[in-house]
């Protein structure tokens, strides 16, 4: 076992976008135990996704609370993404193989 992911697709409001990110820019999530690192990446417009990598699965469980207050800083810049409220869209799994290239 390498380690743990969770990604999490969510869109910006087309006017709350540079808003969004100066907040995540200012933030940091580098005091969540087990969290190795977070990645931030910008994939339209106003699209975006977030990727998160832990040391365990029980990471990812301890640090959802950590994780919410984070997204309730900018929660106000989403797009609801369905009828429920939900702004994100989120998957988690195991990491089965991991490729560095050293050269690169």
């Amino acid at each position: 076992m390498v380690g743990y992911i969770s990604v999490v697709k969510f869109e910006t409001k087309p006017e709350s976008t540079e808003e969004y990110v100066r907040i995540e820019q200012e933030a940091s999530t580098q005091k969540i135990p087990g969290l190795r690192r977070r990645v931030v990446i910008q994939t339209g417009e106003n699209s975006f996704i977030g990727l998160i990598e832990y040391e365990e699965i029980s990471s990812v469980v301890e640090a959802q609370d950590d994780l919410v207050t984070h997204l309730n800083r900018f929660r106000h810049c989403l797009v609801e993404l369905d009828h429920n409220g939900n702004v994100t869209e989120a998957v988690s799994g195991t990491i089965i193989y991991d490729e560095n290239n050293p050269s690169g």
